[in-house]
């Protein structure tokens, strides 16, 4: 298994660091997790799921066959 650092995420989704922490601080985005020390990382499972969400517009049912996030998969 594999995960992604915040570098990863911003490459993918074009968001800024500080709005990735910012929407992790206001639980808009799935919350990392210390995998070494300080080293914080999203499993991309949790990432997909949150753009699945974004992209259809229903964080409940999130379809992820439409997701402009799966050719990341």
């Amino acid at each position: 298994m594999f995960f992604w650092t915040i570098k990863d995420i911003t490459d993918v989704t074009r968001l800024s660091e500080s709005t990735i922490r910012r929407m992790v601080k206001d639980q808009i985005f799935p919350a990392p997790f210390k995998l070494i020390g300080r080293r914080k990382v999203w499993k991309p499972d949790d990432v997909r799921a949150w753009a699945d969400s974004v992209t259809n517009g229903d964080p409940v049912k999130a379809d992820k066959s439409t997701s402009w996030f799966s050719h990341f998969a």
